[in-house]
């Protein structure tokens, strides 16, 4: 059934076309348009550093989504692991949190931490309609020796996984080299659809970040230290592991959601660009 067909049939008309964009940790209310279906992107928050890179968030959209115009939705955005002010070999990063959308207790929509359990939204039907795609984030990566975190992994794309170089993904963050370098956080990924992929972080001292992903920001943004390439980029990157001489990890890159609505407007790439 197309949109304009559902519309007919639940006595609705389109009402323009338009967006809403949450990038702040919290939850939220949308209430709907006037509208019969919804397209959104949800990214997860990448999860912190430690001596292993953090993983980065996946990337879940959702294309035609049927909705009823004046419910309620509620929107969650999942904050990135947060970062250690102190080096410990043995720990493992915080988890980023989930970023997902809800209709009273159904998840209609969910992008978690790569490793994260439960998982994220399956590709394919939505539990409750339309189709959902998407991929997750890449894995961070091991120590590179006893006191040497590795680099943290890019964001989920639309079509590919972080650190793989297509489908709009983050890329990783550089493992670090030696002894005494930290490893880059990994790229994040951005909300308005499928663009280009961030490069994995690259230098020879091993703490290069990743790029982000169709736009998105590469490591050191969205960090209270913006210079420091450990953070995990927004929206989505993975924090990048510590090292002896330097002082704790690097956090993981926030989470996101976007959701768009009129006609000829759906995830991954057909009319997302912000309209009115």
């Amino acid at each position: 059934m197309d949109d304009a067909t559902f519309r007919m049939m639940m006595g609705t008309t389109e009402q323009g076309i338009g967006q809403q964009a949450w990038v702040t940790p919290g939850t939220y209310s949308f209430v709907v348009p006037n509208v019969g279906t919804i397209s959104a992107v949800c990214v997860g928050g990448g999860q912190a550093g430690a001596m292993q890179g953090g993983d980065g968030g996946a990337l879940r959209y959702i294309v035609d989504l049927p909705v009823v115009p004046g419910e309620t939705l509620t929107v969650t955005v999942g904050a990135g692991g947060s970062p250690t002010i102190y080096f410990d070999p043995d720990e493992e990063g915080s988890q980023g949190g989930s970023t997902y959308i809800s209709r009273g207790s159904t998840v209609l929509l969910a992008a978690r931490s790569f490793a994260s359990l439960p998982a994220s939204t399956p590709v394919g039907v939505g539990p409750a309609g339309g189709i959902v795609g998407g991929a997750n984030g890449g894995n961070g990566g091991p120590r590179s020796s006893s006191s040497a975190g590795g680099g943290g992994g890019g964001a989920g794309g639309y079509s590919g996984p972080g650190g793989s170089g297509t489908g709009g993904s983050g890329g990783n963050g550089q493992q670090a080299a030696g002894n005494t370098v930290p490893g880059g956080g990994g790229g994040g990924v951005n909300i308005l659809g499928e663009g280009a992929s961030g490069a994995n972080g690259q230098g020879s001292l091993g703490n290069s970040g990743g790029k982000g992903g169709s736009g998105g920001n590469s490591a050191g943004n969205g960090s209270s230290t913006p210079t420091d390439v450990r953070h995990g980029g927004r929206f989505g990157g993975g924090g990048g592991g510590g090292s002896a001489n330097y002082a704790g990890q690097g956090g993981g890159g926030g989470g996101a959601c976007r959701i768009i609505w009129g006609p000829n407007r759906a995830y991954p790439s057909t009319n997302t660009q912000d309209m009115t």
